[in-house]
């Protein structure tokens, strides 16, 4: 359980405008830099299992730095653990504007970013709606290193020419929406290397 690690676990309030973004990490064993994962979490919130993930990616040696997208959204200007129901916090995740995920996640990049232990390699990683987040910022965060989606829906065309990071995305069979996104995004990618391998 992530209560019961060793492993140096701490909640970071990063100044966000007028608020702040809630955020649990975990630092791996030891003292030496580390590659940075940023966690973007489902649309059932920043929960149990999130929490056990970014717990997982910190014993294999990563910083794991896990955002709350409903700081400051939940009752009584709360964060995740403020709602007393599951459903209730799903609404409130869903209900975000894409830009307003963005953002959040551009100050969570850039506080990761600059923490003492990073060692300059910073990677998004998400599932569902955060594996959507993770395509996206990939496009917004140039100094990404790689993301990784699980069953995520990709940008449009514009921003995919802005992704330089190596992007792994791994899909199910069971859910038509997403997987007819899948070898349009991948040929209109492998397009824009081939044309940028042109201009060389």
């Amino acid at each position: 359980k992530v209560e019961q690690t060793t492993l140096r676990r701490e909640w970071v309030h990063i100044p966000m405008g007028r608020g702040s973004l809630r955020t649990l990490i975990i630092h791996p064993a030891g003292e030496a830099p580390a590659p940075v994962v940023l966690l973007l979490h489902y649309d059932a919130g920043l929960d149990a299992l999130q929490q056990a993930m970014a717990l997982q990616l910190a014993e294999r040696g990563f910083i794991a730095v896990a955002p709350d997208l409903l700081s400051g959204l939940g009752p009584d200007g709360g964060n995740y653990d403020a709602f007393r129901f599951p459903d209730a916090a799903m609404r409130a995740v869903l209900a975000m504007k894409p830009a307003e995920a963005m953002r959040r996640y551009k100050v969570a990049a850039a506080y990761a970013k600059a923490m003492p232990r990073a060692n300059g390699s910073i990677a998004a990683l998400g599932a569902s709606l955060g594996g959507t987040h993770s395509f996206r910022l990939a496009a917004e965060v140039p100094e990404l290193t790689a993301a990784v989606v699980f069953y995520g829906l990709p940008p449009d065309k514009s921003a995919l020419g802005r992704i330089k990071a190596p992007v792994l995305g791994l899909y199910g069979g069971d859910d038509p929406e997403v997987i007819a996104t899948v070898e349009p995004t991948a040929a209109a990618i492998a397009y824009g290397l081939d044309n940028a391998s042109e201009g060389i």
